[in-house]
């Protein structure tokens, strides 16, 4: 169910080809087909976590954990992303209960 609602906001772009999630120790890894792309990009994010602030949820990723399949990609990542905290909207709640 998760793969057909990524695919959902992705589908510009390409798709999800496989998503494996890992609650225990909250990692998530995806391997997306992208469109003008001969190979699949895969993309791991070694750690996430979520805060609540004013009653929304807050997903917080560190830049510095994630890997790409691209050199390029996590360079870019790394350097431009830090630390963002992003407000998950409420049609999204389902996805913060996934991955608690």
């Amino acid at each position: 169910g998760a793969m057909t609602h990524c695919n959902k906001y992705i589908e510009p772009y390409g798709t999800v080809v496989d998503l494996q999630l890992n609650t225990a120790d909250r990692s998530l890894s995806l391997t997306l087909q992208l469109k003008g792309e001969e190979a699949p990009v895969d993309i791991h994010v070694r750690e996430y976590a979520f805060s609540t602030e004013e009653g929304k949820f807050i997903l917080v990723i560190d830049g510095s954990k994630i890997n790409t399949s691209r050199e390029w990609l996590t360079k870019l990542l790394l350097h431009h992303v830090g630390q963002k905290r992003l407000v998950v909207p409420d049609r999204l709640e389902w996805v913060v209960q996934l991955l608690r």
